[in-house]
């Protein structure tokens, strides 16, 4: 049963229930988001603020609009309806879904597919839309784990191919990571940059046939566990309350959404050995030295074309992860009352220190030689 429409990246009550097929369908009206949104102090709210003729441009003609004056849309404004078209994100809460005791007794809510724990708020079709999603030669795509920097290197590379200075909204960059088949995939603006947590053997054929260029981004595993378990923490669709302990008994079992970061990581590091449309890209040099990188994803997107120093410096500023980090921190989806931090952290090496007790350590390196022990990860380097 569908029981929210999401609006990434915020989630939207003020629904209108309209009858479907099956399940029921929720439509939010862009009046009641604007209204909603201003009282919430949410960002998305400055957004329609500055691009003022979105309201006019609505194709939703049963809502009565008394009153808007229609105005010429510019450019942006047209971008930013395309993203509002497609962002009618139907999200599911799935009756199959099972919740999941850890070792200390604390539940978590998931929901397999194929045999992989993932959000409740999935259809069972995930990995089979996936694999049949119709992918573009021009498209890039964003792989990764959980919580690795895909929001940064998405808009990175979004400004790259779009111009440094271009609009980026919040809508296109969240689309692909709920449901690739979503109504309007094909309609953004070309070449679409994709972003999405899907393991290899989930990924679209079409990728790999047409020669889509791919990033796969990866980040010091106990760092990206750290932040997926405060992210989970804080949000409500996974109804957890437990401990880093109780998480990591979970983690050990393959107990937690989106599977461990071994399993995902070695198959694209398979992938990446023999396939020269992989760029693969550590998240601890591109926090080091964010200029370099950023020059590499430049010259592996677009290896013909020259940047200027002043641009790629104007791209490293715009992209400063404590910038995004102020401009997205009224970004709260699905978040719960008293969870732990914001939506964007603050993207440090090492916060794991102040996590793992030396014995969970030892468990932990177990569990990660146990599974990457037979793949070249040499040049990782962060489990010894």
């Amino acid at each position: 049963m569908i029981t929210k429409i999401f609006y990434s990246p915020c989630t939207f009550d003020l629904i209108e229930k309209k009858p479907g097929n099956d399940p029921y369908i929720f439509v939010l009206y862009y009046r009641h988001l604007s209204d909603y949104v201003k009282k919430q102090n949410i960002r998305f709210y400055y957004q329609l603020k500055e691009y003022p003729s979105l309201i006019s441009l609505t194709s939703m003609s049963s809502h009565d609009y008394e009153g808007e004056q229609a105005k010429e849309p510019t450019d942006d404004e047209k971008i930013y309806q395309q993203e509002l078209e497609c962002a009618k994100l139907v999200i599911y809460d799935n009756d199959e879904c099972e919740f999941v005791e850890d070792c200390e007794g604390k539940t978590i809510k998931l929901f397999y597919i194929d045999g992989v724990p993932q959000e409740t708020v999935f259809h069972s079709t995930l990995h089979n839309d996936a694999r049949t999603f119709t992918a573009n030669a021009d498209d890039v795509w964003v792989m990764s784990w959980p919580r690795s920097g895909s929001h940064w290197v998405w808009e990175i590379t979004q400004r790259l191919l779009h111009g440094i200075d271009s609009f980026v909204g919040p809508l296109q960059k969240e689309l692909s990571v709920f449901a690739l088949n979503t109504v309007g995939m094909k309609d953004i603006r070309r070449p679409r940059v994709i972003s999405c947590h899907l393991g290899r053997e989930f990924a679209p054929v079409d990728i790999f046939k047409k020669g889509s260029k791919m990033i796969y981004l990866v980040r010091d595993p106990r760092d990206a566990m750290v932040s997926w378990y405060k992210f989970i923490q804080r949000h409500d669709g996974f109804k957890y309350d437990g401990t880093w302990n109780g998480f990591l008994s979970l983690y050990f079992q393959d107990k937690i959404p989106r599977g461990t970061w071994e399993k995902h990581t070695k198959g694209w590091l398979q992938e990446s050995r023999n396939n020269k449309n992989i760029f693969f890209l550590k998240y601890e040099g591109l926090r080091h030295d964010p200029l370099k990188w950023i020059k590499e994803i430049a010259l592996f997107l677009r290896p013909g074309e020259t940047y200027s120093e002043t641009e790629l410096m104007r791209l490293k500023e715009k992209t400063d992860l404590s910038t995004m980090r102020k401009n997205n921190a009224t970004y709260e989806p699905y978040h719960k009352e008293g969870g732990l931090g914001t939506q964007y952290d603050k993207g440090r090496i090492g916060t794991w220190k102040d996590w793992f007790t030396v014995a969970q350590l030892e468990d932990y390196k177990r569990h990660y030689h146990q599974y990457m022990d037979d793949v070249d990860n040499s040049d990782l380097g962060y489990i010894q």
